[in-house]
């Protein structure tokens, strides 16, 4: 018996109808919106080289980090966000964010070069820093110059943003060079070496990466020019005559190292004379802070510790590595001298367990020249307390921050990861 409701099939119906036409609404809008929408982001991402380069004819993207796989170019830094053809064979713009400056907080900027590599252009397109480092003015000295960067300065008083700055542009060169967009500029062997010592030698320049040396005369004939470390981290040559010029350095224990000016290792191959030389004109200057830091650690381990000095391959800020006994246990402290404000040394002690985690920490001054500061928040027993068994693996650098203070929270979180450096390096070096 068949049953007929011609009610519920007309209901039936309409809601079918219904929902087609939704559909086809949907659809509609989406049709028309997604290309505005695809219009829109591109003339938000391609405002800032408009202004740039206006007369540029287009652009072409090359590559977004967003989607890295999607583009043929390879080994670009982290700093690189997008790099753009320009039209008509018109060369590249590369477009750039950093979080090298002051504060931390993120520095856009871009800029373009022609097809022979040298800069049309740079600008800053957002910046958050509470120091100007001449935002309008300072890029402008960049144009015309190609991948070496030679006739670039750093500003005086803003030195951790313009160094961000210049060191995001090196970024957008090697993205380039290594892609081989554009030729390499070359680099006079001074200019090479210097760009590379704070890159072998971390101890011996700022968290800006600018070297914070001494020029002394050396007393080896062998060695051409000498830097020292203004807060005796260690020592830098120069050693050899024209492009055959090479670097030596000397860490806080009299280990020596040599690098070309590529960077590389060449300390087997150096003249063993020249790295001889370099050693003994090190240990001839050095800040002996034995006694000071045997003090501390009895201080933080109590009077029956025993202390042996250790050395170490690392150069970083750790001038001091010790053995400790104490109580029946062993225990290994670290010094650490790094840069704050003003770029003096800022002095931490570390005592870590067997395990390498950190049992006490304690510091010769956190915030230096306290008449500058009025905004900081520091209670420095809790600070220091809250150290007290961090690792390498469970240490984030959030424990060292310090509201108010940013140079001595990166001096300390620098420090930090040096002295978890120094442990590896015993451990591997049959130290521990």
């Amino acid at each position: 018996m068949e049953v007929k409701n011609n009610g519920l099939t007309k209901g039936l119906l309409t809601l079918v109808l219904i929902v087609a036409v939704f559909f086809c609404i949907l659809f509609g809008i989406n049709s028309y919106t997604a290309p505005i929408i695809e219009w829109n982001d591109n003339a938000a991402l391609l405002a800032p080289l408009f202004k740039l380069l206006p007369d540029a004819p287009g652009f072409e993207l090359l590559y977004d980090y967003t989607v890295p796989d999607n583009s043929s170019l390879a080994n670009i830094p982290s700093t690189v966000r997008y790099i753009h053809a320009i039209a008509e064979n018109g060369g590249y713009a590369v477009q750039l964010s950093t979080t090298e400056g002051f504060t931390g907080d993120p520095i856009d900027l871009s800029f373009a070069v022609d097809p022979d590599g040298k800069i049309l252009n740079a600008q800053v397109d957002a910046y958050a820093d509470t120091k100007d480092m001449g935002v309008d003015d300072y890029p402008l000295t960049y144009i015309g110059q190609d991948s070496a960067l030679s006739d670039v300065s750093i500003v005086a008083g803003v030195t951790y943003s313009s160094s961000a700055f210049k060191r995001a542009i090196a970024d957008g060169f090697l993205a380039l060079t290594e892609n081989g967009l554009v030729a390499e500029g070359y680099k006079d062997p001074v200019q090479a070496l210097t760009e590379v010592l704070p890159l072998v030698f971390p101890g011996i320049a700022n968290n800006a990466g600018v070297v914070q040396a001494e020029e002394t005369q050396p007393t080896g004939a062998l060695l051409s020019s000498a830097m020292k470390s203004t807060i005796d981290t260690g020592m830098a040559y120069f050693a050899g005559e024209g492009d055959d010029l090479y670097l030596i350095t000397v860490n806080a224990f009299g280990v020596v190292k040599a690098y070309d000016t590529k960077g590389r290792d060449i300390t087997d191959s150096a003249p063993a004379e020249a790295l001889e030389q370099a050693k003994a004109d090190a240990e001839a200057s050095a800040a002996d802070f034995l006694k000071k830091d045997t003090r501390a650690f009895k201080k933080l381990t109590g009077d029956d510790m025993e202390l042996t000095e250790l050395s170490l391959n690392t150069f970083n800020s750790v001038t001091g590595a010790y053995k400790l006994l104490s109580g029946g246990n062993t225990y290994y402290g670290f010094t650490s001298r790094t840069f704050g404000f003003g770029d003096m040394a800022i002095v931490t002690r570390y005592v870590l367990d067997e395990n390498g985690a950190i049992v006490k920490m304690n510091a010769d001054e956190l915030i230096l020249e306290k008449d500058y500061f009025s905004n900081y928040t520091l209670d420095e027993a809790s600070y220091k307390e809250g150290f007290q068994g961090l690792t390498e693996s469970t240490f984030t650098g959030d424990e060292t921050l310090i509201t108010g203070a940013t140079m001595t929270s990166n001096a300390v979180k620098s420090a930090v990861r040096d002295i978890f450096e120094a442990f590896h390096d015993l451990k591997e070096n049959g130290g521990i």
